[in-house]
């Protein structure tokens, strides 16, 4: 195992480690007390609701599209482009988020049927907060590519594109750069062994989990430096179901699970690393933008409130009934509470009966719900989305915030993942 000391000198610049302050963790007013106006933001590939300033809001879309366009250009470049829109909300600050996600995360991504997967980021303009929305949008597009991934991997991935970056001005993206993040935790953590590594099936939690997630970019990053292409052919083999142990023994022969801590120590050592850089031209989105009702931001705070949770934290439950109860209150055909009430605020028992109760094969939403084509949030058909089909076309009457274009796509470069 390498000393942590060879550890804190290639990470020289960022050897201490942070304390975070969590500080306290307040709700904003709601819109009809005065509180900031949140807004549906709906692009190519996004749906985001945000309580950020307008300018600030659509900014952070357009961040949203570029990041998706670099990673698939500069990582998987000749993978089908995923369909449908991501599900993305973004709250002003981290202490906002933290009412809801307990624990100190910077963002999580939440994959609660039948609800759509979503990303839930607070405070973007901090560097942290930043990059765990690259790590979550990272997860986003991998696990359309490849559903079974061993939690290395998948991890690896993710943190490995907490660093890429696009430059508006010179319209390029750049992905390998090294994690200061990353190499500060490991320097406070160490490394979690390869053979631990690649045999866990579950993640850990807590410190465990950033050392894992840490341990898993280094992987990665030396993977991709050192073993390019050995390294996706061992990911083609993934996405043809080969079981990782089989697929790492077929492609990455050179590099026994009893060698790899030598060659990963060695990596650090020598401190040598390659980026990539691409050309990549993205005109301006055209963004729609719809004003949320003091209804829907309650049932969007019910969602978090039950879904937006930490290891080792309870979902927040009495908070999520008051809000369903504001939400619905003020409009009895809020989707996204009634849906919540339905779904996940139901008494013991009450939902297997109402499910017995439409016989077989109609297994769904109550009599309550149907016909609420548009109701106070989002339509029905959105709901499909947490099982892989894709987001419906921008509601009418949606006005457009930016820009007269389309993100594009990228180009690609030879020989990258995918």
């Amino acid at each position: 195992m390498i000393p942590k000391s060879t550890l804190k000198r290639f990470a020289a610049c960022t050897a201490g480690v942070t304390l975070l302050s969590l500080g306290c963790a307040t709700l904003q007013a709601c819109p009809a007390k005065g509180g900031p106006a949140w807004s549906e933001l709906t692009s190519d590939h996004f749906r985001v609701r945000t309580d950020l300033d307008g300018q600030a809001a659509a900014d952070a879309v357009r961040t949203l599209e570029e990041l998706r366009a670099a990673m698939l250009a500069l990582v998987w470049p000749r993978a089908a482009v995923p369909p449908g829109r991501t599900d993305v909300i973004l709250l002003r600050s981290q202490t906002e988020l933290w009412t809801f996600l307990q624990g100190g995360a910077q963002g999580v991504r939440i994959d609660r049927r039948p609800f759509p997967a979503t990303i839930v980021v607070g405070g973007i303009g901090q560097a942290e907060a930043l990059a765990r929305l690259k790590h979550e949008l990272a997860h986003e597009l991998s696990r359309r590519f490849l559903p079974f991934e061993p939690p290395w991997y998948s991890e690896g991935i993710a943190t490995f594109l907490e660093t890429i970056a696009f430059d508006r001005e010179h319209q390029t993206a750049r992905v390998g750069d090294v994690s200061e993040i990353r190499l500060r935790d490991l320097a406070a953590l160490g490394r979690t062994p390869a053979a631990e590594l690649l045999s866990r099936r579950k993640l850990p939690q807590d410190l465990d989990l950033a050392q894992f997630e840490a341990s898993s970019w280094l992987l990665v990053h030396f993977l991709m430096n050192n073993r390019f292409e050995a390294f996706g052919r061992f990911q083609r083999r993934l996405a043809l179901f080969t079981r990782p142990e089989v697929a790492w023994k077929e492609e990455l022969a050179d590099l026994p699970v009893e060698a790899l801590d030598r060659a990963v120590d060695r990596y650090i050592v020598n401190g040598h690393f390659e980026t990539d850089t691409l050309k990549l031209s993205l005109p301006e989105p055209t963004v729609l933008v719809r004003e949320l009702s003091d209804a829907e931001v309650h049932g969007l705070r019910a969602f978090l409130y039950l879904a937006a949770v930490s290891p080792g934290h309870p979902p927040q439950e009495a908070a999520a009934r008051a809000e369903v109860g504001e939400a619905l209150g003020q409009d009895p055909s809020t989707l996204d509470a009634l849906a919540l009430s339905f779904y996940r605020l139901a008494p013991p028992g009450d939902l297997a009966a109402r499910k017995a109760s439409r016989g077989p094969g109609k297994i769904g939403a109550p009599g309550e719900l149907a016909g609420l084509a548009h109701g106070g949030g989002r339509r029905r058909s959105e709901y499909a989305g947490g099982a892989g089909c894709a987001h419906p076309s921008p509601r009418a009457g949606a006005r457009p915030a930016r820009g007269p274009g389309a993100p594009g796509e990228g180009q690609g470069v030879p020989g990258a993942l995918g």
